[in-house]
């Protein structure tokens, strides 16, 4: 199967880009609504082809970090703050669109984040029982059921080198299939359905497509400027990510507790106070659906109390940590 289909994709302008962008954010809404996630849109930039992040949901195993688009094209821009806010919140990093070029029930990894259309959307969430793969570097994979393979291995009373000669597969490639799972090549699924039969795959979901991300993303640690890192390392403790394109400028993942922040300090000459009013509104609006977390704003004494003043009309600033910088 080829990665991508063959499709004329010249795509309506204006109005209908616009039509076609909420018919996509609504299925996806409608989707989280019903497999009981919560969730929250964010709309800083207030230009949606100026973000990287549109929604974040959170559920009781799994969060996502999602970016809506009509293109499956992934900007580097969009796929480093998409990584870098899912390595602070534990979560899975995807591109949702309606690009014909995509084919249902394929993942796409693209640029290190999951690019899938809406149908495949829908059913990772609410149709468990979807085959569903992942397309990577040329090849397609399947998920390995670990538990199933050990327990029909056993059943059979095959050893690991009768399972090797069976396959071909090496015996050190079926240890770690029975100790680790992980994803598997169609080919190699071939190999193992001919032994095991349909129990030992499985379809690539959420958990499975969080795993790989975390095995991928392992080495990446902290992303910020050094000024900027040791300015927080004063007020905080944990890994420290910068979002460059969306409403936090920061987010700090801790041991007990996550902070969500927006830097009137650094960024006072290149945000406007309306900028950092919503940018802060909405970092509020990210904090209150995440498990204990708090929301700030970094501030220096000369714009402290006009934003303060500012902000009360929009957000309960009991909900707002103010954290004062001396220029």
């Amino acid at each position: 199967m080829p990665p991508l289909k063959s499709i004329d994709n010249s795509r309506g302008c204006g109005q209908d880009r616009k039509r076609e962008l909420k018919n996509v954010l609504e299925k996806i809404k409608f989707a989280l609504e019903l497999s009981g996630r919560k969730f929250v849109i964010l709309q800083y930039p207030a230009k949606h082809r100026d973000r990287s992040i549109d929604i974040v949901a959170i559920g009781d195993n799994e969060s996502e970090i999602i970016r809506v688009k009509l293109s499956a094209k992934v900007s580097r821009e969009e796929s480093k703050d998409l990584i870098r806010a899912s390595k602070a919140l534990d979560a899975v990093p995807m591109i949702v669109t309606n690009d014909p070029e995509l084919y249902d029930n394929i993942v796409y990894e693209k640029e290190g984040v999951y690019v899938i259309n809406d149908r495949t959307f829908e059913n990772l969430y609410l149709r468990p029982n979807e085959l569903i793969t992942l397309y990577k570097k040329g090849d397609l994979y399947v998920s390995l059921n670990k538990e199933n393979f050990k327990k029909l291995r056993s059943r059979l009373k095959l050893t690991i080198g009768d399972v090797a000669f069976k396959t071909g597969i090496s015996r050190r490639t079926i240890y770690s299939y029975e100790r680790e799972g992980g994803i598997i090549t169609i080919e190699t699924a071939e190999k193992l359905l001919e032994v095991f039969g349909e129990g030992v795959i499985q379809t690539v979901n959420l958990k499975v497509m969080r795993g790989e991300f975390q095995r991928k993303h392992m080495e990446i640690s902290e992303t910020c400027s050094k000024e900027l890192l040791l300015r927080i390392r004063k007020y905080f403790s944990g890994e420290v990510y910068e979002i460059k394109k969306s409403a936090p400028d920061f987010i700090i993942s801790g041991e007990d507790e996550v902070a969500v922040y927006v830097d009137a300090v650094l960024n006072r000459r290149k945000y406007t106070l309306r900028d950092l009013i919503r940018k802060t509104v909405e970092s509020v609006k990210l904090s209150n659906i995440l498990k204990k977390s708090t929301a700030g704003i970094m501030l220096s004494g000369t714009d402290d109390e006009i934003i303060k003043d500012e902000l009360s009309s929009y957000v309960d600033m009991n909900k707002v940590s103010i954290i004062k910088i001396s220029d």
